[in-house]
């Protein structure tokens, strides 16, 4: 992420327009104020793109806090492929996965929502007691990586003189906080923002129809494969993986033709 933010950085014109060692301590929507740890600063459009918003912020703009995970992830020097692990006794509401990450490198992971006090000590245990992936538990841990990925999204995303974007607005219920939503988004707010500011559209609360008609479709496919996964049990999975073992179906990991199969699968055995 730091290389990509810096990619960014290098790429503004302006870059004295940009204030750095500043932390957001509160705004007036109101009287269009930023008060940083710094002063405070007057603004046209309000962005807020700060991963897990505090409950104070949230509140001050009437939003609730997504769905979310708790996930633990490791890094070990291997070579593997993208996989999916799914288990709901041990990974209810998201799954286990593997990622290459660069030369002799991957990250393993767990994602779960049902534990009442998760910590990273029961994360580890789980991990490894996950199919496939119990053959890692021996490899030097060469880092760790835990926290709340958000899995669903809030209902107001936008007002007025405000937009929240990337994690602080939400995750995908399948995917979490991903990257590519995140980008999109940006690139949504800066069309809304521009025309806002060229007085084309009165509200940023533009930015809520240009999103719907982007992620809508995705957003409601997600969850109901979501919501199928999650009535499931660990044997439909059994069932599944030996209905297809014998078909010639390509890809591995999350989104391809191998995973379509066993959601498709999965609902012939949870509703039947």
């Amino acid at each position: 992420m730091e290389d990509i933010e810096w990619h960014v950085f290098n790429s503004l014109k302006n870059k004295n327009n940009i204030l750095f060692e500043h932390n957001v301590v509160d705004f007036d929507l109101n009287a269009n104020v930023v008060k940083t740890s710094k002063g405070e600063f007057k603004f046209k459009a309000l962005v807020l793109a700060t991963g897990v918003l505090g409950v104070k912020f949230r509140d001050k703009l009437e939003i609730s806090h997504p769905k979310s995970v708790f996930c633990y992830a490791v890094e070990l020097n291997a070579n593997d492929e993208i996989t999916t692990i799914l288990h709901n006794d041990l990974a209810k509401g998201f799954y286990g996965w593997i990622i290459p990450i660069g030369e002799n490198r991957i990250e393993i992971g767990i994602g779960a929502n049902n534990l009442q006090n998760p910590n990273q000590k029961e994360f580890h245990n789980r991990l490894f007691k996950l199919p496939y992936l119990r053959k890692y538990k021996f490899h030097k841990h060469e880092r760790i990586n835990a926290g709340y990925i958000p899995t669903s999204m809030i209902e107001k995303k936008s007002n007025h003189n405000w937009i929240v974007i990337g994690d602080a607005a939400g995750g995908e219920p399948m995917l979490g906080g991903s990257i590519h939503k995140c980008i999109d988004e940006a690139s949504i707010a800066s069309e809304v923002i521009s025309d806002f500011l060229k007085y084309k559209v009165s509200s940023l609360s533009e930015y809520e129809k240009k999103w719907e008609a982007h992620f809508g479709e995705e957003m409601k496919n997600q969850k109901t494969v979501r919501s199928l996964l999650d009535k499931a049990k660990n044997e439909h999975f059994d069932k599944v993986f030996k209905k297809l073992q014998n078909q010639p179906i390509d890809g591995k990991g999350l989104i391809n033709d191998l995973f379509r199969n066993i959601v498709i699968n999965v609902k012939e055995h949870v509703e039947s």
